[in-house]
């Protein structure tokens, strides 16, 4: 019985060295490709508050007005976690660009959050601005139409957007 907790207890601990490394791995991995795509920026890492769905922050600066913010956020989609990368413009105060960096989605609906037709529809939309899903036909410059058949995703990947600009407006306020 004895020789079997032992077991057990070395199988948590490799699982929870792998996760560590994992997420150190992709953590790192992120920043890589951060500072190839902000080629003479400068990237700084920003301490977050871990109770929030925000992950990660960076700052992008080029020492020329263009400054940018970076999240990593994650929330919950209709299969799995959803993660997201959500860049802002602090100068414009609006958001430039979203990648969906990790999903499990259902295949033919949920999966359609990581193409740029449903992430485009995001780009400018002003950080004050509290953005809301609509089923049909966006009629305000706040609401996303959310995926056919894929609602709650679409939902999932709002909030998430939501939740970083909520933590950017707390930001600012410091």
């Amino acid at each position: 019985m004895k020789k079997w907790t032992l077991h057990l207890r070395l199988l948590a601990l490799l699982c929870s060295l792998t996760i560590v490394v994992a997420s150190c791995t992709s953590e790192d991995s992120l920043q890589e490709q951060l500072i190839k795509k902000y080629e003479g920026y400068v990237i700084e890492k920003i301490k977050v508050d871990s109770e929030n769905a925000v992950q990660q922050a960076y700052i992008i600066n080029n020492q020329q007005l263009e400054e940018y913010i970076c999240f990593v956020v994650e929330e919950k989609g209709y299969e799995d976690m959803i993660q997201a990368l959500v860049v802002i413009d602090t100068q414009k105060e609006i958001i430039t660009e979203i990648e969906i960096l990790d999903e499990k989605e259902s295949i033919g609906y949920g999966e359609y959050v990581t193409e740029s037709w449903f992430l485009n529809r995001f780009q400018g939309i002003a950080t004050k601005e509290t953005i809301e899903v609509v089923k049909m036909k966006a009629e305000n410059p706040n609401e996303i139409v959310a995926i056919t058949g894929a609602t709650i995703t679409s939902k999932g990947v709002v909030k998430a957007v939501n939740d970083c600009l909520v933590y950017y407006e707390e930001m600012k306020g410091d």
